[in-house]
């Protein structure tokens, strides 16, 4: 059931033409999926389907063979538990297929991929959470500009400053002083 679920979603999401990339974090996943509880293993993989994607999938620009041996170590690893070692070999997966993983998952990946490659992605993800901000800004802008006598622009306004206030708080909660000048 998880492999036909697996093949369908990825020649979905990224295309028949990445599948075969996956072959090998299919081989992995299935074996870990088997040593951990049936209800979490569909709920960290539901998390995982409902990821989107925030880049273009960088599985096409490393090769194979160093995919499959970050996966075996992923695998072979000591300090990682069967749950770990899925939501690890998960969280390789969202890279690969142009998703962010969690933050608990990002810090065991970077024993795996190193420390540049970690920063590297959590630098995307800045970038696209501040581009993001910038876009709600903006449409927020246009929508002001073309209803400015509505009775309801103020009670919007003041409710895209609270949510822009949140935003804002919980970018630095998550990355810390990088977004205090938003």
């Amino acid at each position: 059931m998880l492999e036909k679920l697996f093949n369908w979603y990825y020649s979905w999401k990224v295309g028949r033409e990445y599948q075969r990339l996956y072959d090998i974090a299919l081989k992995y996943l299935l074996k870990q999926g088997n040593s951990i509880d049936v209800e979490l293993r569909k709920s960290l993989f539901k998390e995982y389907l409902e990821s989107p994607v925030e880049f273009g999938p960088i599985s096409t620009k490393i090769p194979k063979e160093d995919q499959e041996k970050v996966y075996k170590t992923i695998d072979s690893s000591d300090i990682l538990s069967p749950q770990e070692k899925f939501e690890t070999t998960l969280g390789l997966m969202m890279i690969l297929g142009g998703s962010f993983p969690k933050q608990s998952i990002m810090l065991r990946l970077e024993k795996f991929l190193g420390k540049e490659f970690t920063e590297g992605i959590e630098e995307k993800r800045k970038e696209i959470e501040k581009k993001r901000l910038v876009d709600d800004l903006i449409n927020f802008i246009d929508f002001r500009k073309k209803f400015p006598n509505d009775p309801y622009v103020k009670e919007v306004e003041n409710y895209a400053k609270k949510a822009a206030h949140r935003a804002r708080q919980e970018l630095k909660r998550k990355h810390g002083s990088s977004f205090s000048s938003l």
